[in-house]
């Protein structure tokens, strides 16, 4: 019942401070959210999928620092500096929810500072960052959720062009997690427009991806990832793929972002993350061409929670002035009174798709049955119920679940090959 609770009272704290700004209770509810974020995912216990596999590494494989060894580092699964961050936390304590709290720390205060600087709907950030990215940020890919955020510190050295300090921080991402690999080519994309040169281009990219996967799908992704990557992204990519999830994706990461796209090219007065605009595209047709390539979209998943936040500001804005357009004009039927009620029509309608698409395709992710797993299970039973390291019950078999689901994805993995 946490999430619940903390999403509606996200809700109500939205309607009393997002749209009757009171700023000083409005600074301190804020950080109080911060710290109830931290705590949900700090104190966990054997919630989340990839965490369970997390908390075995960290119980069973990991030295402490005093221990450690260079081959080790090397050697290991993970990425160096993922590595010395767990070897760190388990020379401190030797309990695995201490690293989920640092882990948590640095995750959240980062987003939360983010979105404060940017959003103009503080809480309706939180709300979309809660229920749409809260669970796979903070619970699922703990690696790579680290880069993410390296990445989010260092936008403002990408967008003023200061590629030494970029680059520099980059390299940092990567130690943290390999696909941060894709980072160092954003710069090459980031003065390119959706017009019809960006377009024809993104369209060369996306038949060059698919003929070339058709080819050589194993070869290219051991090119570009690794050997460990490339395992991962054959059990990633096992699931099988049929026309009409193809143009469902497309529609949902394409033709409707795109829209998104255009209606704040149309009425933003600020024009923001323009030099990510193009590259989110990209990583969007890379998406659909190969699926398993789909989590590089993540990099971009802080932007797209304050994207999206602003942009329901600016519909809602728009609502409520043709709305004070008609109420203020005469009760005639004037050119300008049937303009104004069409504007209302059309943003209502745009505005009801927005909330629509993107939170029917949420949920029809988490009440995805996992009845082929273990009976009467759902996906969101990965996170719910809520269970924390002062009670630590368990009334499902997680672990079961996360063990088969990994290993059906391998052989659907080992089938398609």
């Amino acid at each position: 019942m946490i999430y619940f609770f903390v999403l509606f009272s996200l809700v109500f704290s939205s309607i009393l401070f997002d749209f009757n700004v009171s700023k000083k209770q409005f600074d301190k509810l804020y950080w109080f959210y911060l710290l109830v974020f931290i705590l949900i995912a700090g104190l966990r216990w054997k919630v989340g999928g990839d965490s369970l596999s997390y908390e075995r590494s960290f119980e069973n494989e990991i030295p402490d620092l005093h221990e450690i060894s260079f081959e080790f580092i090397s050697t290991f699964q993970w990425e160096p500096l993922f590595v010395l961050l767990v070897s760190l936390c388990k020379t401190i304590m030797n309990e695995f929810w201490f690293f989920q709290l640092v882990h948590a720390f640095f995750l959240n205060i980062t987003l939360f500072v983010f979105i404060k600087k940017y959003a103009s709907k503080k809480y309706v950030a939180l709300i979309i960052y809660s229920f749409f990215f809260y669970f796979y940020l903070d619970f699922e890919i703990l690696r790579e959720s680290i880069a993410i955020m390296v990445f989010v510190l260092i936008y403002p050295y990408f967008s003023k062009r200061n590629w030494l300090k970029y680059y520099t921080f980059v390299s940092i991402a990567i130690l943290f997690h390999y696909s941060a690999l894709v980072l160092l080519f954003f710069p090459l994309f980031r003065n390119s427009k959706i017009n019809g040169k960006g377009i024809l281009i993104l369209s060369v990219i996306a038949m060059f991806l698919f003929i070339l996967s058709s080819i050589f799908p194993i070869e290219l992704i051991m090119l570009l990832l690794g050997d460990f990557a490339s395992n991962k992204f054959e059990a990633y990519s096992g699931v099988g793929v049929n026309i009409v999830g193809v143009i469902y994706t497309f529609v949902v990461f394409v033709i409707f972002p795109y829209c998104i796209y255009m209606y704040n090219k149309r009425y933003a007065q600020v024009s923001l993350f323009d030099d990510l605009i193009y590259i989110y595209f990209s990583l969007s047709l890379v998406f659909i061409v190969i699926a398993g390539l789909g989590r590089f979209l993540n990099y971009l998943a802080p932007f797209v929670i304050v994207y999206v936040a602003n942009t329901f500001d600016l519909m809602f804005n728009n609502i409520k002035k043709s709305l004070k357009r008609i109420l203020n004009s005469n009760g005639n039927l004037s050119s300008d009174r049937i303009i104004s009620r069409m504007v209302v029509l059309i943003n209502v309608l745009v505005f009801s798709l927005f909330l629509f698409i993107p939170v029917y395709h949420k949920v029809k992710y988490y009440f995805r049955s996992t009845d082929n797993l273990i009976k009467g299970t759902h996906a969101y039973n990965v996170y719910y119920p809520y269970y924390s390291i002062f009670d630590k019950e368990m009334t499902i078999d997680r672990e079961g679940l996360v063990d088969e689901n990994l290993r059906e994805s391998f052989n659907n993995a080992l089938n398609n090959k």
